[in-house]
């Protein structure tokens, strides 16, 4: 199973900061589609991308 609930608390370090730029990201790619702009997508996608860093970095710090 893809998604699937977690088995220990929810640990909501760095939280704030994923919930923003996953807005940021959604944002700039929105813009790029806008402007037609293929550099903005691929800005979007690496905002996105350090969301998702951020959010395994806090996983892996609570589970020690």
């Amino acid at each position: 199973m893809l998604f699937r609930p977690s088995r220990g608390p929810v640990n909501p370090r760095f939280l704030n900061w994923r919930v923003g730029l996953f807005f940021l990201g959604a944002g700039i790619w929105i813009g790029a589609l806008i402007v037609d702009r293929p550099q903005f997508t691929g800005i979007a996608i690496a905002v996105l991308f350090l969301g998702l860093i951020l959010g395994l970095i806090g996983r892996r710090s609570g589970s020690d």
